[in-house]
């Protein structure tokens, strides 16, 4: 009779266990095939943050990927691999493995799974170097376009390109003025009067130059006195709380839009920005209708196939 229990007991801790087996792979399932890759359930889970489904659209993304990787023969070395995990060792101040691997265990990874994820995030960088180097830029007229129709920061005022000649502040320098403006009239370079004229030891070596300066800004007496000038003309002198100024014109760029100026190059990296997400959404869609993807569970049956 106990041998009979016995063999009950082991006849019931044999199916529990071939039923727990059976449990396990039944929580684990395949969601999706791409290629002849496989996603299964546990893929999904540890993804933490987003719906199931956004991350599904993500790891077939990740497959397409991978997929032109391989057609294409990118493949990171082992060199770039650790190379990427000694700059993380470093901007986190681990000077030793040991403090390193501490972190990993903390944070439920192993040396070998950080290394394949440093692999893969090396390898579809790279591939999504590769697609993007074929997208379209920016054109000068469509960046024109877009600061005349949407942008709607501060916009550029009217510049002037300005050099000047700084005098001292008493009655002798009305008369140095005068025959520097006579010289400079006469042919004399006006970086040659600055350099042997003028006060300000930070411009005199540069012939004055002053750069572009917005017309709003300038001085009230600057404004004024450069208002009816054209480019090359000279006045003098203005008298400031620094001294007399002797001022050159030498552009006036009106209002609008300057190449290369902080708003074109923010503008252009909008617009960049913008062509090459669609570039890329317009290659992916490509590749998916390419691809063989199926969705194996109903409940992501409205993913994108």
């Amino acid at each position: 009779m106990k041998n009979l229990n016995f063999i009950l007991i082991l006849i019931f801790f044999i199916i529990s266990m071939l039923c727990s087996n059976i449990q396990a792979k039944v929580l684990d399932k395949i969601v999706a095939i791409v290629f002849d890759e496989i996603i299964l359930k546990s893929d999904i889970d540890k993804i933490k943050g987003f719906e199931e489904k956004y991350v599904l659209e993500r790891l077939i993304e990740q497959k397409i990927l991978l997929n032109e990787a391989k057609q294409s023969g990118i493949s990171p070395s082992a060199r770039q691999i650790e190379d990427y995990i000694n700059n993380i060792k470093i901007e986190n101040g681990w000077e030793d493995d040991i403090e390193f691997e501490k972190y990993l265990k903390l944070e439920g990874l192993s040396l070998f799974d950080l290394r394949e994820q440093i692999r893969l995030d090396i390898i579809i960088n790279k591939v999504k170097q590769k697609i993007l180097s074929n997208a379209p830029i920016a054109t000068e007229d469509k960046i024109r376009e877009y600061y005349n129709t949407k942008y709607t920061g501060e916009k550029e005022g009217d510049k002037v390109l300005l050099a000047h000649i700084l005098l001292d502040k008493d009655k002798k320098s009305i008369n140095v003025a005068d025959a520097i403006i006579l010289d400079y009239r006469a042919g004399v370079s006006f970086d040659d009067l600055a350099s042997k004229y003028s006060k300000d030891s930070l411009t005199k070596s540069s012939g004055g130059d002053l750069g572009y300066l917005e017309v709003d800004q300038l001085l009230p007496q600057f404004k004024d006195a450069i208002s009816k000038l054209e480019a090359g003309d000279i006045v003098g002198p203005i008298l400031t709380s620094s001294g007399y100024h002797i001022l050159i014109l030498k552009e006036y760029k009106k209002a609008g839009l300057s190449k290369g100026s902080d708003i074109w190059n923010k503008i252009q990296r909008i617009l960049m920005e913008d062509l090459r997400d669609k570039f890329y959404s317009n290659w992916l869609k490509r590749q998916r209708a390419a691809a063989y993807i199926e969705i194996l569970e109903p409940n992501y049956n409205n993913s994108k196939n």
